[in-house]
Formats: structure tokens, C-alpha cells, sequence
């Protein structure tokens, strides 16, 4: 992460954020919220959202509750992740939105849980582990 710039510039910074069409709507130390209205090209072949999809949104919402709680210049690398996908996400059914919040933030490691939802109803669970990476040149 760009230690100059904030973590809401860091997202928008990021091009796949931009290409799958996330929108960060919060994010703090611990916790975050991410959005995505799905398109067209989101859909699998019996039209539901991919789960590829979801499982982006969702890691992009556990990044973001750990990106503002890290020290300047270190960055964070996933390590781990695990899907549980509950019920389809509908192109027609409005955004999904991923809320994340922070199980353990170590000096080392981070883990985190994302739930997904679509008007209301919960869709999708996931679980991110993270290395926190220091700045370059610190061991």
C-alpha cells in the first residue's frame, strides 16, 4: 500500500477494483464495507453471480479492515481464504454488499470474516488470513 496515500485512495487506485466495479464504502481499522452492483459480465452461465465474484468482494472487504490499521508502509499479503456460499446472488436483486470485520489484528497476521449480502438476506460467508507484511528494508 502507498504509505502516502490514505486507504480510500488505495482502493481507488487498485484497476481491479475499478474493472469488477467495487465501491468501498467504509472502512476503519477492524472493519469495512464494500459494494458491488452486479452486471452482466458477473454472471455464470445459468445466470448467478460467479462465485469467483463473490469471493472478490469479499476479500476486498477483509483487506480493507486491515489496510487502516497497519503502520506506515507495511502492506498485507492473503494467506488463506474460505468460501461459504449460502444462497445465489441475483443480477436483478439490487447490490451486494460485504461487511467485514476483524477476528485478530496482530503485528503479523491479520483474520477476518466478510459476510455478503443481497437485499438483506445473507449470502455468503467468507474467512481471510493475512501476513502483514513490514516496510521494505525492515525484517
Amino acid at each position: 500500500m502507498g504509505s502516502h496515500l490514505s486507504p480510500e485512495q488505495n482502493f481507488a487506485c487498485a484497476p481491479v477494483n475499478a474493472w469488477i466495479g467495487h465501491r468501498l464504502l467504509r472502512c476503519a481499522p477492524g472493519s469495512a464495507s464494500v459494494e458491488l452492483a452486479p452486471r452482466r459480465e458477473h454472471l455464470q452461465e445459468t445466470g448467478i453471480v460467479q462465485g469467483g465474484v463473490l469471493t472478490a468482494l469479499a476479500d476486498s472487504a477483509a483487506v480493507y479492515a486491515v489496510v487502516p490499521a497497519l503502520p506506515a508502509g507495511a502492506t498485507v499479503t492473503g494467506t488463506q481464504a474460505h468460501m461459504l456460499f449460502l444462497r445465489p446472488g441475483l443480477a436483478d436483486a439490487g447490490p451486494l454488499a460485504a461487511e467485514s470485520s476483524a477476528l485478530h489484528l496482530g503485528r503479523r497476521t491479520a483474520v477476518v470474516a466478510v459476510e455478503i449480502r443481497q437485499q438483506g438476506k445473507r449470502i455468503a460467508h467468507g474467512d481471510f488470513s493475512f501476513l502483514i507484511l513490514p516496510p521494505t528494508g525492515e525484517a
